[in-house]
């Protein structure tokens, strides 16, 4: 016997009145582009750290501090962006990880060419790789995190309105395990 249901929303999708509210089609096109520049700029201080480091007069461990700390961020920051987009909307949590992450990579760009002119002491130039670098990974961990979850929300209401088909986010993220699996054997 089934348990009624205490909700106000009908039980299957189908028993819900047609919306009336426009819908909106949902292009992926600014989300790729957004990912695509924000992970370029990120590898791309990878390959330009070692001749900085080199004029700048940076130990290689101090170079390489300055590129572990904005992935430390990025892991350690991730899924606090990803809470907060659950929590306050998948666009304002987005657009603010974007903001914060063009300030952040900003002022390191302004930072970096102002050591090249000036030559400040190794140990200023160290803290302000590491502290910008640090800020722009922890501000970029929101791209992915909430990008990601924005796409499987998006999926969820495309599937939701397919025939004999029930939308979830497991459903969206396993879907392609069987290529992935049969791909090596091919």
């Amino acid at each position: 016997m089934p348990v009624p249901s205490t909700s106000a929303s009908p039980a299957r999708p189908s028993d819900a009145a047609p919306s009336t509210a426009p819908v909106r089609s949902f292009s992926m096109r600014p989300l790729m582009f957004e990912n695509f520049v924000c992970t370029l700029s990120m590898m791309s201080f990878v390959a330009l750290i070692g001749p900085i480091a080199r004029l700048l007069g940076l130990a290689p461990w101090q170079a390489g501090m300055a590129v572990t700390v904005g992935g430390l961020a990025w892991v350690l920051l991730a899924r606090r962006w990803g809470a907060a987009s659950d929590r306050w909307g998948r666009r304002p949590i987005l657009l603010r990880g974007l903001g914060g992450f063009v300030v952040c990579y900003a002022l390191l760009c302004s930072f970096i060419v102002f050591a090249l002119r000036s030559r400040p002491p190794v140990w200023l130039a160290f803290a302000g790789l590491v502290l910008l670098r640090g800020m722009a990974g922890g501000f970029y961990a929101a791209v992915p995190a909430t990008g990601a979850a924005l796409v499987v929300n998006c999926q969820e209401v495309v599937c939701r309105f397919e025939p004999g088909h029930r939308g979830n986010s497991t459903n969206a993220a396993v879907r392609p395990v069987p290529v992935v699996v049969m791909l090596p054997a091919m």
